[in-house]
Parts: C-alpha cells; sequence; structure tokens
C-alpha cells in the first residue's frame, strides 16, 4: 500500500525550550526522535505497555514516519536547509569577493518547502528568507532558581523560544493506512495537555492543534522514487548492513543524541541514555533507505527508544 501523508501544525500558547545539548539552547525545531520520545509517552499514558508496543512495532515496520518539526509562518512551511550541489544561474555570484551573499547563505538554516528548486540553482534570495526566518520568533534567556534542602538557591538559566502570531511548528506524518494515521492523530492530540520539549513543568511547551491539508505535490515529492537525490526530512541512520551504500555519494552532517532517560520505572537514579550520532535532516542520498528505532538503554528495566528512520523527499536536480 502506498504511503500517505499529513501536516500537523502546532500554535504555541507558551514558549518552548529545545535544545540540542545545554539548558541554555533555545531552538526553533523539534527533532524528530523528540517527537517520537514523546509521543510514546502519551501512548503509555492513554493506553498503557500495550498502546506503547502498538506504535512502536508499526514504526519500525515501516507504517508510520515522522519528519522532524519545523516552522512555519503565514506564507511559508520551511524545512532544513538541503546538503546538497548547487547549480548557480549567475556565475558572479561563486566569485569570492561576493561575501555578503556568501554570509546569508551560510546563516540561512532553514528554506520554503515550495523553494527546493530555487535553492538549488542559486537563485534564492538567503537575505529575504533570513529575515522571515528572524520575524517567527524571538529568543530568551531567562533565569530560574533550583532550591535543594536547607542550601542556597541555585540560579540556573533556561533557553526559551516563543513564536510570534500565525508561527509555531508543523511536522510531516506519514502512515500505510488509516488506522496507523488514527494512532497518531490520538497521541498527538493527548500530547496537547502535556505539551512538549523541556521544562514542562514549568509551563513550557503547551500548544493547540491547527488543521492544515497536505499539498499534493509535496506528497508526491515524497512518495517518488526515481528522484536523482533524495533529502531526509528527519534525524535518521541507516543500519549497519545498509550503512556503507548508503553513505555513498551523501551528503550530510553528524548529530550526537544523548540525554537523560525520562521514565519513573527505569531506575531508582535519572540515568543518560546511550550517544547515538544520526544523520541530521537536510542530509542528501542517492538512494531511499529505510533506517530503525534503535534501543538506548543502559541497564534499565525496560528498552528505551531512539528514532532513526528517514522520511524522504526526491528532488531532480
Amino acid at each position: 500500500m502506498e504511503m500517505e501523508y499529513s501536516i500537523f501544525k502546532l500554535k504555541f500558547e507558551t514558549g518552548l525550550h529545545a535544545g540540542n545539548t545545554l539548558l541554555e539552547d533555545s531552538e526553533m525545531t523539534i527533532h524528530a526522535d523528540t517527537l517520537f520520545s514523546a509521543l510514546c509517552h502519551q501512548a503509555v499514558r492513554t493506553g498503557g505497555e500495550t498502546l506503547l508496543e502498538t506504535f512502536v512495532e508499526r514504526t519500525r515496520r515501516g507504517e508510520i514516519l515522522l519528519s522532524d518539526a519545523f516552522p512555519y509562518d503565514e506564507r511559508h512551511y520551511y524545512i532544513a536547509k538541503p546538503m546538497i550541489e548547487r547549480n548557480f544561474t549567475d556565475e558572479g555570484d561563486q566569485e569570492a569577493g561576493n561575501s555578503d551573499r556568501k554570509k546569508q547563505d551560510k546563516k540561512m538554516k532553514f528554506i520554503p518547502l515550495d523553494a527546493v528548486e530555487d535553492y538549488i540553482s542559486g537563485s534564492l534570495d538567503a537575505k529575504q528568507i533570513n529575515r522571515a526566518l528572524k520575524a517567527i520568533g524571538v529568543r530568551e534567556l531567562r533565569t530560574q532558581a533550583a532550591i535543594r534542602g536547607k542550601e542556597d538557591t541555585l540560579p540556573f538559566h533556561v533557553g526559551v523560544y516563543h513564536f510570534r502570531e500565525s508561527c509555531g511548528l508543523y511536522f510531516i506524518a506519514g502512515h500505510e493506512n488509516e488506522e496507523a494515521k488514527d494512532l497518531i492523530t490520538h497521541l498527538f492530540e493527548s500530547l496537547e495537555f502535556d505539551g512538549i520539549g523541556g521544562e514542562r513543568s514549568s509551563g513550557l511547551g503547551r500548544f493547540v492543534q491547527i488543521s492544515a491539508k497536505m499539498d499534493p505535490s509535496v506528497a508526491e515529492r515524497l512518495s517518488d522514487s526515481s528522484a536523482s537525490r533524495y533529502i531526509s526530512l528527519s534525524v535518521c541512520l541507516p543500519e549497519k548492513e545498509e550503512m556503507a551504500e548508503v553513505l555513498e555519494g551523501a551528503s550530510y552532517s553528524l548529530l550526537r543524541r544523548g540525554g537523560f532517560v525520562q521514565s519513573e520505572y527505569y531506575a531508582p537514579k535519572p540515568r543518560r541514555r546511550k550517544d547515538l550520532y544520526v544523520l541530521q535532516a537536510g542530509s542528501s542520498f542517492c538512494r531511499r533507505f529505510s533506517g530503525n528505532i534503535y534501543d538506548v538503554s543502559s541497564g534499565g528495566t525496560h528498552p528505551v527508544y531512539r528514532y532513526a528512520k528517514p522520511l524522504m523527499m526526491g528532488v531532480r536536480l
């Protein structure tokens, strides 16, 4: 059965804490593995271990796919800037003297979903895109205090991102059938009550869902199996046996994913997950691959899952 795709939009009612490693970080994106973990928690909360196993196995089999959560504004959905060779339409764009253009291009982290060809051809106005991205929200470094017993309070800083009106995050979900779509929808709707990201106990990460329709042209790209190049819209990692073939001719960047296990049943004291190095969203490949869900537990009472399956978009060069 051919995979179908849906867009889920998040409009945040509070600030969002989403950082890579440091508490002071405040990113305007959420990686697919974080989103998957949040949905796993909702599965346990709403349906216990049975629903969790159903969700994990459906995803492992490829019946469910998730993209990273990327920003949107009133005009565009954005995706990670593709790591792909570009064909500049103007030779002057490649001259060493055009430093401003190069600076703006390097600064640009996201591009509009409907402007991939413009980016590849070199005709996308990076300065204009950077202005639009800057207007999506503002970063705040919030000071909070930790109280430990009778000791003095210990101040610490938390990075918080605030989205402006008509802006937020969205993710794309692939689902092989209506049953899989209903499962994602159920878990996502229940996630509204708890929020997403870090520091949720401080009220961060609360959102409401906004209805959205998938553009047929985007769905066609996501289903394209004969493209000349494929861009992953999620963090991903090939399995060992497919690694060499997948990375041949690929353009990618590595991202270390770690952190503590967020489960009161896992161990008496907080324990870290095993680190896993994944390929960032925006990495490009010559072929499709499946990836997997990896167990990154470290001596606890149950598995700890790390999502690393690509949701791929085909492009024609």
